[in-house]
C-alpha cells in the first residue's frame, strides 16, 4: 500500500465564504467540487486541503474528520490499519473509501485510486505555458477536466492565464529547479499524469550562417530541455505519464 498524497480537512456551514477565503489564502483557484448527495455535503479540493461544506445538522456527521490520505490499495490498506491499531467506522458513502480512527482518536478519509496512483482528475504539467501555444494548450487541457499546472520562467506571461490553472515559474534550463518543481507538484497537486512540452525557439536564417554555438543554443532549447522536463516528469509515476512535444 502507498499513500499517494494526503489532504488537511476544514468544515464551513458557508460554502461560498470558505471557497473564497482559501482560494485567497492559497493564491489559486480550487481544482475540483463534488457532492456527496445522501449527506448533503460538498466537497471543494484545493491543493493539499478539502473544504466540507454543509448545514450544521449535515456536517455533524463528519466533524471529527481531519485528514483524507488517497491510496493505491483500500485492502491492503485495510490490512495495515488493523496492524497499526486503527480501528474502522464505515465509509461516507463511497465504495472506495473508508474512515478510521487512530489510536489517540484522530479520524481520517483514506479513498482508494485505483490503477493510476495519482488524485481524481489526471494532472497534466503545460511547460512553456507563457506562450501563445502554451496558453491554447493549458485552456485547452482546463477545460477537458485535467487539473493543469502551468510552467514557464516568467510569472508575467502566465498572468492572464484563466479558470482552474495553477500557476509555477521555473527555468527549465536549470534541471534542480525542474527537479524541485515536479517534486513540489507531485506531493501537492499529484504525480504528472500528462506532461506537454510547448518549449521552444528558432533563428531565421541560412544554413551557412548557422554556428556551432546557435545549433547547441537550438538543440538545448528545442530538445534538450523538454528531455529534462520529460526525464523528471516520469519519476513520481514511471510508465503511466503521457507526453507530447508541441512545436509551432
Amino acid at each position: 500500500m502507498s499513500v499517494l498524497r494526503i489532504s488537511a480537512v476544514v468544515h464551513s456551514t458557508d460554502h461560498d465564504a470558505a471557497v473564497q477565503r482559501y482560494q485567497l489564502l492559497l493564491g489559486m483557484p480550487p481544482a475540483h467540487e463534488f457532492t456527496i448527495g445522501d449527506r448533503d455535503l460538498t466537497v471543494t479540493v484545493f491543493p493539499g486541503l478539502s473544504v466540507i461544506s454543509g448545514t450544521a445538522d449535515a456536517l455533524a456527521s463528519v466533524r471529527e474528520l481531519r485528514a483524507t490520505a488517497f491510496v493505491d490499495s483500500l485492502a491492503q490498506t485495510r490490512e495495515q490499519l488493523a496492524e497499526s491499531g486503527w480501528t474502522t467506522e464505515g465509509s461516507l458513502g463511497a465504495g472506495n473509501s473508508l474512515l478510521a480512527r487512530d489510536p489517540d482518536g484522530m479520524l481520517a478519509e483514506f479513498v482508494e485510486i485505483p490503477g493510476v496512483g495519482m488524485s481524481h482528475v489526471t494532472v497534466a504539467v503545460v511547460a512553456g505555458a507563457g506562450g501563445a501555444l502554451g496558453h491554447a494548450t493549458t485552456a485547452a487541457l482546463a477545460a477537458s477536466g485535467f487539473a493543469v499546472v502551468a510552467v514557464d520562467r516568467s510569472d508575467h506571461a502566465m498572468s492572464d492565464l484563466r479558470g482552474a490553472v495553477r500557476r509555477e515559474t521555473a527555468d527549465p534550463a536549470d534541471p534542480g529547479a525542474v527537479t524541485r518543481l515536479i517534486d513540489r507538484i507531485a506531493a501537492e497537486v499529484g504525480p504528472p499524469g500528462v506532461l506537454v512540452n510547448t518549449v521552444g525557439s528558432f533563428r531565421p536564417g541560412g544554413a551557412l550562417a548557422a554556428t556551432p554555438e546557435s545549433l547547441r543554443l537550438m538543440l538545448d532549447v528545442n530538445l534538450g530541455r523538454s528531455c529534462r522536463c520529460t526525464a523528471v516528469s516520469a519519476r513520481p509515476a514511471p510508465g503511466r505519464i503521457r507526453i507530447t512535444m508541441i512545436r509551432r
